[in-house]
């Protein structure tokens, strides 16, 4: 039988109360042993939430690589057409991503803005912009604000 556990706080507290259940008529030794059970539960609990910390981390600079991709590419296709692609299905793109969902969100003959959508709620989103003098910009969770010569991250 296989158990799913959603969240490390869930395991921390399933594996707890199989340790604690307090220290009424226990020997020294066994408050001891509880104790520290306790304190490697604590950590085991840490180090979930860390390696979920760096798994997140993974996730994002995909997402910025992936959106970084997108803008070198509407690049070049300004450069070879002499407008943008209307859609990311225009570009050559290599590789898929597992996490994120590109879509151009705004577009026209001076400028493009891409967005990669986290499939998971807790990472962020990534816009790339190109304008016409083929600046660009990557930035998270926010669009861009893109004139014919600048483009800023909010």
């Amino acid at each position: 039988m296989e158990i799913f556990i959603k969240t490390p706080q869930i395991l921390v507290l399933l594996l707890s109360s199989l340790f604690v259940f307090g220290c009424n008529g226990k020997s020294e030794e066994e408050n001891r042993a509880e104790k520290a059970q306790r304190i490697i539960l604590e950590h085991f609990a840490d180090n979930i939430t860390e390696q979920d910390a760096q798994v997140n981390r993974a996730k994002e600079s995909e997402g910025y690589n992936f959106i970084r991709e997108i803008v070198r590419l509407q690049q070049v296709f300004y450069l070879d057409n002499d407008r943008f692609a209307n859609n990311i299905s225009d570009l050559v793109l290599w590789r898929i991503s597992n996490n994120y969902v590109t879509k151009i969100v705004e577009g026209d003959s001076w400028k493009v803005i891409a967005k990669a959508t986290p499939l998971q709620k807790d990472i962020a989103s990534y816009y790339g912009a190109v304008n016409s003098s083929l600046k660009s910009a990557t930035c998270r969770s926010k669009m861009p604000l893109v004139t014919a010569t600048n483009i800023e991250c909010p």
